[in-house]
């Protein structure tokens, strides 16, 4: 069905605020974009085609080549898009700074995804206990205790077990964080630090552990506060360092083709993705890669 199928790993170099709307009756006034079956947070399929469209100059594709590929008013694009969707959280621990968590369930889907690609990653992980977390080996966020070794996540301790699977996975997952000497290491962090958690305490910290930013508006003959309606709010935003990640599928289309290699120069760009741009909200940096390139090594690792 389709021709090619690229994955787009989204790095928060900012703040990120995909945002679903004034919310009155919740916690939070805008709060992010969230599937409604796991509550996770995500970058709706839409938003994240724009995006893409709207840049489409900055990487050499031309207006023609630009309506072809994503669209107009009145004509269909030839490229689809999904959900973005949350790979890797940062979250606080007591040693280390902070560790990147993810559970089974979030891993699993990544798997299913790639097999649009009819790729498949050599590795597999089992749910775990609530109480306890996987680390790789060597992890720099495990504290030894009494108890034994554990790690603190937010205001939580898990037991921690090393793990040679969820090293293997932090490799792979590894290759959608940005290349090159600035992000060398994060990448290296990155291996270490993943933490593989239950899929329940997961999804709480990533319902309750997300940055909530409280902002105003000044009224300008004042220079204070504007008393009316709407001078004060909240926003919620997934951390900078956040990895999220979605499939841009080429169907097989004969006007596609000489194409796919301009698609490539998104590897590396910085996006603006959500809102809040002028005060440095939302600036992504991407990766565009094929699926067996994340799977069985692919491009060397700067």
């Amino acid at each position: 069905m389709f021709e090619k199928v690229f994955l787009l790993g989204l790095y928060a170099e900012t703040p990120l605020h995909p945002g679903s709307g004034a919310a009155p009756d919740a916690a939070v006034d805008l709060p992010v974009q969230r599937e409604r079956h796991t509550g996770l947070p995500m970058v709706q399929a839409s938003s994240l085609k724009g995006v893409l469209r709207a840049h489409a100059h900055i990487v050499g594709i031309g207006e023609g080549e630009k309506k072809t590929l994503f669209g107009d008013p009145n004509e269909v694009g030839g490229l689809s898009v999904t959900d973005a969707r949350l790979l890797a959280l940062p979250l606080r621990t007591l040693r280390g700074v902070f560790c990147w968590g993810t559970c089974p369930l979030v891993l699993e889907r990544f798997r299913r995804d790639l097999s649009f690609a009819d790729a498949s990653p050599d590795w597999r992980i089992e749910p775990t206990e609530e109480d306890k977390a996987l680390v790789p080996e060597g992890s720099s966020v495990v504290a030894e205790t009494s108890k034994g070794k554990a790690v603190f996540v937010e205001d939580v301790r898990l037991s921690a077990v090393e793990s040679e699977e969820v090293g293997k996975i932090a490799k792979t997952l590894s290759k959608l964080l940005p290349q090159g000497e600035a992000h060398g290491t994060f990448r290296e962090k990155f291996k270490k630090d993943l933490v593989v958690m239950h899929d329940d305490v997961f999804k709480a910290f990533a319902q309750t552990a997300l940055e909530i930013v409280t902002r105003i508006k000044i009224d300008e003959k004042t220079g204070t506060v504007a008393k009316k309606d709407g001078g004060l709010w909240s926003e919620e935003h997934l951390p900078t360092d956040s990895l999220l990640y979605a499939l841009v599928l080429i169907p097989q289309r004969k006007e596609l083709k000489g194409l796919m290699g301009k698609l490539k120069g998104y590897d590396g760009s910085i996006l603006h993705v959500g809102g809040d741009e002028t005060v440095g909200r939302g600036f992504v940096r991407v990766r565009l890669l094929e699926p067996e390139e994340v799977v069985r090594g692919g491009h060397a690792e700067s």
